[in-house]
């Protein structure tokens, strides 16, 4: 609810600063830093095995992703608002690596997909929540001050159940092994894992450069924040079935994914029609619900000899891989979109070659 309902109005509010057009596309770089300190974290997580440090480095990026939020209401400074979106995209890459080890941890009595599923469940319940009440407040009930005050809540109550949760589970046990950091590339199935989602996470299309299309094609600014409001309803509604399928099925059920994302790419950037559209949004958010659950359970039962160095090197991976995909969608989206759709074609399907011998292989 706290931070996707700031950044679902990050760009407007910006402007009610007055700030220069430039700095509202560079709210894209937050993402940037998102799957850099997400990265980054990965790396912290794989060499500083313990679990108090887990636990830092989890409320350090819970703190940092919320607590900036209510700050916007009395930033009345565009800069000091534009900064303060680069910190809540940090906090959230900071505490992403962590957050995933000790839910893998708790939720084993669940099963890992169903376990992450309710967890991505209640995640888009926030999403579309918060743009909802941060709406509700900027059409004639008291502006952006009482709409980033009243994110206040959320943020507080989100902290504190962080810190029960810690009180109540402070040692991680599967933090706990003598393996370090090492750069060498994972063993059996792990490692054509690893590959297949980083051909997926490379060609995967981020929101913000959907939402500068749409507006750049004239089909109206409205109609992205609409767009997006139903992707993270579809998100929702497709993680704790996708999760039970996973329990069942393992890790075959991931085969669907790069089809999918193929078509969420294409419809989302190339197509004008409202229904394409519709339908675009709803892939695309499929694809963000395998990413939370069925993606995070997987890393929890093929890295299951070393938990926490599974998740560290997942976000290494996909924290990269978004990163630079990113800007290689949008050079090739300027340069050429046929290039682009074979871009996005050709990586999807080598990912669904390497997910196939994910499965084929013994750990």
């Amino acid at each position: 609810m706290t931070y996707e309902g700031a950044r679902s109005v990050g760009g407007a509010y910006l402007e009610v600063l007055k700030a220069p057009l430039i700095f509202a596309g560079m709210l894209s770089i937050g993402e940037l830093l998102a799957y850099l300190f997400r990265a980054f974290s990965g790396i912290l997580v794989t060499k500083y095995r313990s679990s108090s440090f887990l636990w830092f480095l989890t409320i350090t990026g819970y703190v940092t992703n919320l607590a900036v939020i209510p700050l916007l209401a009395i930033s009345g400074n565009w800069i000091i608002a534009f900064i303060l979106y680069m910190l809540e995209r940090i906090g959230k890459g900071l505490r992403g690596p962590s957050r995933d080890i000790i839910l893998s941890e708790l939720i084993k009595g669940l099963g890992s997909g169903k376990g992450f599923g309710i967890h991505e469940f209640l995640d888009q319940l926030g999403a579309v929540s918060g743009p909802l009440i941060v709406a509700y407040y900027l059409a004639g009930h008291g502006g952006f001050y009482y709409a980033y005050l009243f994110l206040a809540i959320p943020a507080t109550i989100a902290i504190a159940l962080v810190f029960s949760a810690m009180i109540q589970y402070p040692k991680i046990e599967s933090v706990h092994t003598d393996k370090r950091i090492s750069f060498r590339v994972p063993r059996g199935t792990f490692r054509f894992f690893l590959v297949s989602i980083f051909l997926i996470s490379v060609s995967f299309t981020q929101w913000g450069i959907i939402s500068y299309r749409i507006t750049l094609e004239g089909i109206g600014a409205q109609y992205a924040a609409i767009l997006y409001v139903l992707a993270m309803a579809a998100d929702a509604a497709v993680a704790i079935p996708l999760g039970m399928l996973f329990d069942k099925y393992g890790v075959k059920t991931i085969y669907p994914i790069p089809i999918i994302s193929i078509f969420s790419n294409i419809l989302l950037l190339f197509e004008n029609s409202l229904f394409l559209l519709f339908l675009g949004s709803i892939l695309w958010g499929t694809v963000t619900g395998y990413y939370e659950s069925v993606f995070r359970a997987a890393v929890a039962e093929l890295a299951k000899e070393d938990v926490a160095g599974g998740f560290g090197v997942y976000s290494l991976v996909q924290g990269i891989a978004m990163g630079i995909g990113g800007i290689i969608i949008a050079v090739f989206y300027i340069v050429s979109k046929s290039a682009l759709i074979d871009y996005i074609i050709a990586l999807n399907l080598i990912a669904m070659l390497f997910f196939a011998l994910s499965t084929k292989r013994s750990i």
